[in-house]
């Protein structure tokens, strides 16, 4: 009992000298807010991998996009090649038979361009729409893996943050209850 009560008396007087336990409590708050600041950004830069993902599809789409526009500006300079071609034949004195086979020669080829260029233009489409369903596929699965380790993150720095808030608490009430 002796040894006890001294050892009371100099826990006692050690408070008293230091007026507390010694915690400071608003490093301790500041802490945990930052623990649980962590735990939001964490939660942040998954939405940044989400965002990447659709990014990727928009560049995709509008990649594709360009290819099919240079077709169509490769096709529609055949045509005008052919026009050309075309209005030459008619501006000459060539005419019968001859001039008719060029002017059916033109409506062909003109044909000929317009299913080659709908023929790309549905292929690229189709894999366009391909490159985007397997992007979409393959951003998901990180994004949701991703998602379950950040929630994790978050999760652990709001448990730290807490245990931080729990331990200041205690002190708080040890230091109410040391008596000089």
């Amino acid at each position: 009992y002796e040894m006890s009560q001294h050892v009371t008396e100099g826990v006692k007087e050690m408070a008293f000298a230091a007026g507390s336990i010694g915690a400071d409590l608003d490093s301790i708050e500041d802490a945990a807010a930052a623990l649980d600041k962590s735990g939001g950004d964490a939660v942040d830069k998954n939405t940044k991998t989400d965002t990447a993902g659709t990014e990727l599809v928009g560049d995709i789409t509008d990649s594709m996009g360009r290819l099919i526009e240079k077709f169509v500006g490769i096709a529609g300079e055949l045509k005008e090649e052919i026009n050309v071609s075309t209005t030459a034949v008619h501006n000459s004195t060539w005419g019968g038979k001859s001039k008719d086979a060029a002017d059916q020669i033109k409506t062909d080829l003109d044909g000929e361009i317009d299913r080659v260029l709908g023929e790309a233009q549905e292929a690229l489409g189709t894999e366009r729409d391909k490159w985007v369903a397997a992007t979409e596929e393959l951003t998901g699965a990180i994004s949701e893996e991703f998602s379950g380790l950040t929630d994790q993150i978050q999760k652990s720095f709001g448990d730290l943050a807490t245990a931080a808030r729990q331990t200041a608490m205690n002190f708080d009430e040890a230091d109410k209850t040391i008596s000089v």
